[in-house]
């Protein structure tokens, strides 16, 4: 079954408006629910990502750098190294390669 990303960004959304890590007595539980609700918050983060650079970082970017670069292309690089992989659409490998470069299709 295939969800929507907005359908993911709503569960998540209402999951870590749930978590009440102050409520907990037990401080291992605490502990477990702050760990929770952060790794939820990162899930959002990477669900929530734009898909053009903001202009603020493309500031800053500028202001580091002495010459040209492609910021577009940077920004899509990290995209991709914090977003879940896509299966190749000719076999449905994942790969576990940051490029997502497999070896599938290398014998004939």
């Amino acid at each position: 079954m295939e969800f929507t990303k907005e359908q993911l960004i709503e569960h998540i959304t209402a999951k870590a408006a749930r978590i009440k890590p102050d409520t907990q007595v037990n401080n291992s539980l605490r502990i477990e629910a702050l760990m929770n609700k952060r790794a939820l918050e990162i899930v959002l983060a990477s669900l929530t990502v734009p898909d053009d650079i903001p202009p603020y970082v493309l500031d800053a970017m500028s202001d580091m750098c002495d010459a040209g670069f492609d910021a577009q292309g940077i920004w899509d690089l990290c995209r991709k190294s914090i977003l879940p992989p896509e299966p190749c659409p000719r076999c449905g490998t994942v790969s576990d390669r940051p490029d997502g470069a497999h070896y599938c299709h290398s014998r004939g």
